[in-house]
């Protein structure tokens, strides 16, 4: 009788380790796969935002007239690879009583089954006594 219960013992527990190692499997496989699409997407949003204004393009925008922004945007979207789409729009504020004084944009759609990331980023022209804040709402395809 002994016998028994100790093979009915390790056949559960051999049950119970395969049926938690199925479950963690589905589990890891599903989520990671979202986790590193969004982390892509976040971190090439941030270095097209940090481009933008390290190379004095966001300040630059201040006192623009609409089109002349718009394009520029435009094609800063376009430089992305194909499988990427989003949105950006820049708002420029006075800094003394936060009224908003311009606003621009530029649009690649995206299709439905794209996960979306939302970036956003402040700047400042000290000497124009203008701030600004970027928005960008980029998209991955798989």
């Amino acid at each position: 009788m002994r016998g028994f219960v100790l093979s009915m013992d390790a056949m559960f527990a051999a049950m119970t380790a395969l049926a938690m190692a199925a479950v963690l499997s589905s589990l890891l496989s599903a989520s990671s796969v979202t986790a590193f699409n969004e982390q892509q997407v976040s971190s090439t949003g941030n270095d097209l935002i940090a481009t933008l204004q390290s190379s004095n393009t966001l300040n630059g925008y201040i006192g623009q007239s609409n089109l002349s922004v718009n394009t520029s945007l435009q094609k800063k979207l376009n430089m992305l690879p194909p499988n990427y789409c989003g949105n950006i729009s820049v708002k420029v504020f006075r800094a003394d009583n936060f009224l908003l004084v311009d606003q621009y944009g530029a649009v690649r759609n995206c299709t439905t089954g794209a996960s979306v990331v939302v970036i956003k980023r402040v700047f400042a022209d000290y000497n124009k006594e203008r701030f600004g804040l970027v928005e960008l709402k980029l998209g991955f395809r798989a």
